[in-house]
């Protein structure tokens, strides 16, 4: 009988260990439940980042583009502004040495004239 109650002492105490084994083992599927949804919930918070950063990737993308054209055209605009630039400097080289030219012809019309004139006077002194 003694060895009966002793036996049933020792499963009971086994039972009692098996059922703390359990409670642990419950308690830690619950913290890994946890873990695995607070994953989940992660997860998903990246995937919406994750999209917006691509959609945020696609609109500076496109404003690159955009921005590469206005460039292009800007220089393509400057270019032609410097070729129209280059040929007013050329123009008003030439008018400026055309200037130049008819000053002269016009100080030696005048300096004839003056010869002319004094010319005229002293003829007119001696008629």
């Amino acid at each position: 009988m003694d060895a009966i109650k002793k036996k049933m002492g020792t499963i009971k105490i086994e039972k009692d260990n098996a059922m703390d084994r359990a409670d642990n083992a419950e308690a830690q599927l619950r913290d890994a439940n946890l873990r695995v949804e607070k994953a989940k919930e992660e997860i998903q918070t990246l995937e919406k980042r994750w999209q917006q950063i691509q959609q945020e990737l696609l609109e500076a993308q496109e404003n690159l583009e955009r921005t590469n054209k206005n460039l292009e055209e800007k220089e393509k605009a400057l270019h032609s502004a410097e070729t129209e630039m280059a040929t007013l400097s050329r123009k008003v080289q030439q008018l400026e040495e055309e200037l130049e030219k008819s000053e002269e012809k016009t100080k030696n019309a005048q300096t004839k004239y003056e010869q002319v004139s004094q010319a005229g006077d002293e003829s007119e002194r001696y008629v």
